[in-house]
């Protein structure tokens, strides 16, 4: 048995098994990869103890899952992009969010994935506060001009307020009780970095984690008061929920992207059709890994010089994207930008263009709603895109 299946067996099964058991699955996986820790724990009366190999164990397997982490993060096989994105990639390789004080110290070559990280821990510790505040509203009518208080104290600047002491004071105990939160939940020690972080990202994160809707407006973060009351529209639930998925789609995906990788197109394109067919039965027509599977259909069908069912098949793919993870999604924009690379193939130059427009306005315009960052300008020139269809193919 080798050492990857002995730790996957302990993870799977260390609350179920007999204190012996663990004890020697514990060994014998440590015998693979560690032979003289092994000889060392023998050695000591601590191996008796089942509760330090459960934490022992543990510890190693959550150091490991770190490293290879910031492996991937510096292979660029993984490229966050956001706060979401960072999570999902987090979570997708069995890694709390907990750890991410532990992936800056780790990534000190990645200054971009550091930049992401503690943006994530501020705009976390800030939606604990934030919520305690929405909780601590007795009149609901009160809640707009709460919450428009608490993102001023946290995302004003004192430039234009250094003679009021009260505002001093506030952001000195703010700054006290973020740099006391982020240093017990994730284990890293926040110093001067606040002052250069980028608020438009924490309030996006924000408004996501807590539900916010605002006012679709550019905020001047430079003054001590950027938010009033009437530019908070809403507050919406926002929910937990497992997501639903494929295995075996899962699986028919790798598959077709390690035959385009190998330039098997034939294979690419029946893996990818039976991933296709496996996720709509699974998860549904309308579900990000469906759109996913579009997604990769097409740029296979794209290198197979099939453009026009490449064409149908991403927009079937941002449509999906547009009304299940919004507008301002990074892989909504990425959905973009192919199916105006795949319009200029077809020749439909203008086409092309426009969609690429919609695309860099979706990057460059403000955060306003927790679902989309879009003017009411972007929503209407998204409305007019036209759509290829069957028959037009």
């Amino acid at each position: 048995m080798t050492p990857l299946v002995y730790r996957h067996l302990i993870l799977a099964t260390s609350g179920h098994l007999s204190d012996e058991l663990l004890s020697f699955l514990f060994l014998s996986s440590a015998k693979y990869s560690f032979p003289k820790t092994a000889n060392l724990i023998l050695s000591t009366a601590v191996f008796a103890d089942p509760l330090f190999l459960r934490s022992n164990y543990h510890h190693t397997s959550r150091s490991t899952l770190r490293n290879i982490l910031v492996a991937d993060l510096s292979s660029l096989e993984l490229s966050p992009v956001d706060g979401r994105t960072l999570t999902d990639f987090m979570h997708a390789r069995g890694l709390k969010m907990c750890s991410l004080g532990h992936v800056v110290e780790l990534a000190e070559k990645l200054p971009h994935i550091q930049s992401l990280c503690i943006h994530e821990m501020v705009t976390r510790s800030f939606k604990h506060l934030i919520r305690a505040v929405v909780a601590a509203v007795k009149n609901f009518s009160d809640v707009p001009s709460a919450v428009a208080a608490a993102l001023n104290l946290l995302l004003g600047s004192l430039n234009g307020e250094e003679g009021s002491p009260i505002l001093i004071n506030d952001h000195a105990l703010m700054m006290k009780w973020l740099k006391a939160l982020v240093l017990k939940r994730y284990s890293w020690r926040l110093g001067n970095e606040f002052q250069y972080l980028r608020k438009f990202v924490i309030l996006r994160g924000l408004c996501q984690k807590v539900g916010l809707e605002l006012v679709a407006r550019d905020y001047d973060m430079s003054s001590a008061n950027p938010f009033e009351e009437s530019d908070i529209i809403s507050i919406v639930p926002v929910y937990k929920h497992l997501v639903c998925s494929s295995i075996d789609g899962r699986n028919l995906l790798e598959s077709s992207k390690t035959a385009l990788d190998k330039g098997k197109l034939e294979d690419a394109v029946s893996y990818g059709t039976k991933a296709l067919s496996k996720m709509i039965a699974v998860c549904g027509p309308y579900h990000r890994m469906t759109a996913n599977a579009y997604s990769l259909l097409a740029v296979v069908l794209y290198h197979t010089g099939d453009f026009n069912q490449a064409t149908i098949y991403q927009q079937k793919a941002l449509d999906i994207n547009e009304r299940e993870i919004g507008l301002d999604h990074p892989e909504t924009m990425k959905s973009y930008g192919d199916l105006s690379v795949f319009y200029y193939r077809l020749q439909h130059i203008e086409l092309a263009l426009r969609i690429a427009g919609v695309g860099r306005q979706s990057r460059q315009q403000p955060v306003a709603r927790i679902s989309s960052g879009l003017a009411p300008e972007c929503w209407e020139e998204v409305v007019r895109l036209p759509r290829l269809t069957e028959e037009e193919a």
